[in-house]
């Protein structure tokens, strides 16, 4: 009897220890990331941002971690980033289908992530959203997409080609201001007083 409670004790562990849910190690384990979303960070560097509406992040315990973000998920239900800025180390992000709008220092200093792809739901980049994000070469930007901000694209080195979508009308001051590597910009580029 002794022998079949080691062996079931042993095929359990051998299971459970195989879960990715159960062996994931978590630094930081649902911190506050605006009114209702909260933010998780586990030992691989995957940043998982859940629940409703606006992310804002901020606060001592968020720029403790955040030189230690590989990956940023953002989780269906978050309908927009007011600050999600300064991860230096992230080099991919994924976005919900639910995103409306990426505001002003939304994902700014970015520096480790080169390409980008912004789901159609989203239909304004604020002021200085992608701002120094200094190793971004290519952005997909969404159809639907309204409003691009003053210094919108501003420092980003790297970026080498844009299509803008002909649903565009605003384009903000400096928006594609000392995009050095920029060569193709394709699309609408006067769209209202004041605009570039």
């Amino acid at each position: 009897m002794k022998k079949y409670a080691i062996a079931i004790i042993t095929v359990l562990l051998l299971t459970f220890s195989n879960c990715p849910d159960i062996q994931a190690k978590y630094l930081v384990n649902h911190a506050k990331a605006g009114k209702n979303a909260t933010w998780s960070l586990d030992t691989e560097g995957n940043m998982t941002v859940e629940g409703k509406g606006i992310v804002d992040m901020g606060g001592n315990l968020y720029f403790q971690y955040c030189n230690k973000v590989k990956k940023i998920i953002l989780k269906k239900g978050i309908t927009s980033i007011k600050s999600l800025s300064s991860c230096y180390t992230a080099n991919q992000i994924v976005f919900p289908n639910t995103l409306v709008s990426i505001n002003g220092s939304g994902l700014q200093f970015a520096k480790a992530i080169k390409q980008m792809v912004i789901p159609n739901s989203v239909k304004t980049l604020g002021n200085e959203t992608f701002f120094n994000c200094k190793s971004l070469q290519t952005i997909q930007l969404p159809s639907k997409l309204k409003t691009i901000g003053a210094d919108a694209f501003k420092n980003c080195k790297s970026l080498q080609t844009l299509k803008i979508p002909d649903s565009v009308t605003r384009i903000g001051k400096g928006a594609f201001d000392n995009c050095s590597s920029l060569e193709t910009l394709a699309g609408r580029l006067k769209t209202s007083k004041g605009n570039q």
